[in-house]
């Protein structure tokens, strides 16, 4: 697998195959995303030979951890048994995500035949780590079979009775350990169908979380063949699955059952969380959906879509389901599948290799787009990059359906291709081409002519020239808009853009840039005339002005906002943190005291989340000033003597250019206290610790430091201060796990996060959806035209930073605060 070719999965190969790139796999690994790195997982799988394989073993032990967790991917994803020993030992010695996903890997790989996995199994499937838990379960169930039992005897043996079913239920709720349970659910086996259910039944509705989860497990295996389901114990299993959020293994072992045994309204309501699910449960549910037909799949296609929105790295699965569904659909539901798939394709690279996420997309937009609609032009650009004929054929049945005038030019270009099928195809559809706003005509020596045909609403023609559209009579300058209907453009909110050969009228959605509907490409609007992305200032980030920065004097300010900014990174960037005005004098001669805000009211704080409460407890707001600035930033609360509290926060929060600044800090419930510098962390590592003297210190959370247990895809929030609106909340997901060097050389784990930020909420903590702290609030890498990437400093570095100083408040040592249990 060399260098991204431009071809699709599944094209046809040469007889003899080349070994494998390794060392480009190895870079591609390194620098992929999780999404892309899990496509190229997959893709690798597929095409590797074992001799390929065996150089991907040789990964487990790469020096970065991003090609270490793409080596097990692909390894998991393979049938090379030849690195289960490898893999073993990772799961033994490795940490974090890496050992979760190895053992995940085993569970793939291993058969019954693996004894010696069986202890190692049943010994993680103890351990306090829950993620690792689920995986172990999920590798003691492969490496476990009836077949391993003993041979049964001759001699025929009555079936349990319904009322030894019963027995053995209440057995399974008073067993105390895993090791009971599992010795009951051994005899649950030989029961028939129906004392069996009552027996499962029994358990899931009174069961703890391990009982539960065996006995779900059961469910899946045994009674998958229920033909139109069985109500109750639906009803009974999404009631556990309620009562059991907390267990990650129990719900896993719900949902796996439900998937197996729901139908109709109950598998919808499964379908609900499949954004939430792990890919082996995301497969489940799409191997369960792939057997509906008609009606049935299309009461699914609203939360799939919404799950498939959230999810987009999972596009193949999902939107054959969604084209399977198309036909059943009523209008609403269609234009809701239709918006998903354009705002997925704004999610597409405009440059990237084509991948078979592009053709399943294409296939999805055949389907509900109509003629006039503006073509998927970043799609089509990825499509035509790949050699593959069906990815082309693609190309010209969405010119087909769009019946625009590019799209008449577009099937013109395929006239001459050197794919004799695909010059056919361009030649039929061409000759079947209408629209109501371009005429194409085919002549006798295979050429084409198109003619332009646009009328203003009041049914005048309209003057095309380039890139532009008239109205004669008035000199009024028209644009096209989503469906193709032109428009005057002093009517639209921003005009048309400059991207196309007929302008369309450009779009925004929330703070980002206005963008063209055909082409995706941003445009910054400076006064009647659009500017595309290449603006040599850029736009500011930190207000919604859609206006280039300009440049006053030395300085270059927003000419909205006023924010000063400053050259970082090959970007202008506003100063960060700065806070916000609340009088008319400068930064520099108001007092530290005027910059705090007012906290939240008691009435404000009675509608939000315990979880998201408690965190929002914990928070300070933080504001500095030197050198004559003030600024404001974050803090988190981890530990209390009396009326004292220690927080933990960025290092350039509290410092300016090596000099400690002077420090205020706000607290949820209003106090208004001094703060004193108590640590700031060596080796230029991004962290400090600041404490203050509380007269209310009970009003506070002392967030505890735990493991910071999360994986890709986990749900996350963050509270911090972004812009000085203190207190706020945001959510996304966790993007990527990243380890890099810092100045001094010290390698650091950063978690890269869709969770948006902004300056202010450097200091504040992002926490896993259930609560606990995972990472510091760091540094954002912006982009001028949007889509930037939110980093913070992982637990894991942060506790080993703090190991490593061996650092003390009041005389007592911090390191005992991180020997406590980790949070569950």
């Amino acid at each position: 697998m060399g260098s991204a070719d431009a071809t699709f999965p599944g094209d046809v190969g040469t007889a003899t195959q080349a070994p494998m790139d390794l060392k480009m796999l190895a870079i591609q690994l390194e620098f992929a995303g999780f999404r892309e790195r899990e496509n190229l997982a997959r893709q690798t799988a597929q095409e590797a030979t074992p001799s390929d394989l065996a150089g991907v073993a040789t990964f487990l032990t790469h020096k970065n951890a991003s090609v270490r967790l793409g080596a097990v991917e692909i390894l998991g994803q393979s049938s090379y048994r030849d690195a289960i020993p490898a893999l073993t030992e990772l799961a033994r010695n490795g940490r974090g995500d890496e050992r979760v996903f190895a053992i995940r890997a085993l569970s793939r790989l291993a058969t019954p035949r693996d004894t010696a996995l069986r202890s190692l199994a049943q010994q993680w499937a103890r351990e306090a780590d829950e993620f690792v838990q689920i995986q172990a379960r999920t590798l003691l169930a492969a490496v476990s079979s009836e077949n391993l039992l003993p041979a049964a005897p001759t001699a025929p043996v009555a079936k349990p009775t319904p009322v030894a079913a019963e027995s053995l239920a209440h057995e399974m709720l008073a067993a105390t350990s895993d090791t009971e349970r599992l010795k009951v659910l051994e005899a649950l086996r030989a029961l028939d169908d129906a004392p069996l259910t009552v027996a499962l039944a029994l358990i899931i509705q009174r069961g703890n979380a391990s009982a539960t989860g065996m006995a779900a497990g059961l469910v899946r295996a045994r009674l998958a063949n229920l033909t139109d389901g069985d109500a109750e114990l639906q009803r009974i299993l999404e009631d556990a699955r309620t009562r059991h959020t907390t267990s990650p293994a129990a719900t896993e072992a719900l949902d796996l059952a439900l998937i197996t045994v729901a139908t109709g309204d109950a598998l919808a309501r499964v379908c609900t969380r499949a954004h939430e699910q792990d890919n082996d449960l995301a497969q489940a549910l799409l191997a369960r959906l792939d057997r509906l037909r008609g009606a049935e799949l299309a009461s699914c296609a609203d939360v799939l879509t919404s799950a498939l929105l959230q999810r987009p790295e999972r596009t193949s699965r999902f939107v054959s389901l969604l084209v399977r569904a198309i036909p059943e659909l009523r209008e609403g539901p269609r234009g809701r599948v239709k918006d998903l798939a354009l705002r997925l394709v704004e999610t597409l690279a405009p440059d990237g290799a084509p991948d078979e996420n592009d053709l399943q997309l294409a296939r999805l937009l055949q389907s509900t787009v109509k003629a006039g609609d503006a073509l998927p032009m970043r799609l089509l650009g990825r499509l035509e990059r790949g050699s593959r004929v069906a990815a082309h054929e693609a190309v010209l049945l969405l010119c087909a359906r769009c019946a625009t005038e590019e799209a008449a030019r577009k099937l013109v270009s395929y006239l001459a291709d050197p794919v004799e099928s695909l010059r056919t195809r361009a030649r039929e559809l061409a000759t079947s081409f209408q629209s109501t706003t371009a005429r194409l005509e085919l002549k006798p020596d295979g050429t084409a002519e198109i003619t332009p045909i646009y009328r203003a609403p009041n049914g005048e023609l309209l003057e095309v020239g380039q890139g532009s559209l008239r109205l004669a009579s008035t000199g009024d300058a028209y644009v096209l808009d989503a469906r193709g209907q032109p428009v005057r453009a002093a009517d639209t909110p921003h005009g048309g853009c400059q991207c196309c050969a007929r302008p369309r009228a450009l779009v925004r959605q929330g703070r980002e840039l206005p963008r063209c509907p055909q082409s995706g490409e941003p445009h910054l609007v400076d006064g009647k005339a659009q500017l595309l992305r290449e603006h040599p200032l850029g736009r500011c980030r930190n207000c919604e002005s859609i206006r280039p920065l300009k440049r006053e004097g030395e300085r270059v300010v927003c000419p909205v906002c006023r924010r000063e900014h400053v050259l970082s990174g090959g970007a202008y960037m506003a100063r960060p943190g700065a806070a916000p005005s609340h009088s008319s004098e400068s930064p520099a001669s108001r007092s530290l005291d005027d910059a705090l805000p007012t906290p939240p009211s008691r009435d404000d704080l009675k509608l939000i989340e315990p979880p998201i409460a408690r965190a929002m407890a914990a928070n300070i707001f933080l504001v500095g000033k030197a050198e004559g600035r003030v600024w404001c930033g974050s803090g988190v609360i981890i530990a209390r003597d009396g009326e004292h509290v220690l927080c933990l926060t960025n290092r350039h929060v509290v410092e300016e250019e090596g000099q400690a600044a002077e420090l205020r800090a706000l607290t949820l419930s209003g106090e208004k206290v001094p703060i004193q510098i108590e640590w700031v962390a060596p080796h230029d590592v991004d962290l400090a610790l600041v404490s203050c003297q509380l007269r209310n210190p009970d009003a506070v959370t002392v967030m505890e430091l735990g493991q910071g247990a999360c994986l890709v895809g986990s749900p996350l929030f963050a509270i911090g201060n972004p812009m000085g609106l203190n207190w706020s909340y945001s959510s996304g997901a966790l993007s990527a796990f990243r380890r890099w060097e810092n100045k001094s050389g010290l390698e650091l784990q950063w978690l890269q996060t869709q969770t948006p930020v902004g300056p202010g909420s450097s200091g504040g903590g992002l926490y896993h959806a259930d609560g606990h702290l995972v990472g510091i609030i760091t540094f954002i890498v912006a982009s001028q035209v949007g889509g930037d990437a939110h980093f913070a400093l992982s637990m894991s570095s942060i506790r080993e930073t703090l190991h490593r100083d061996d650092v003390s408040w009041r005389a007592k040592r911090i390191i005992p605060l991180l020997e406590g249990p980790p949070l569950a």
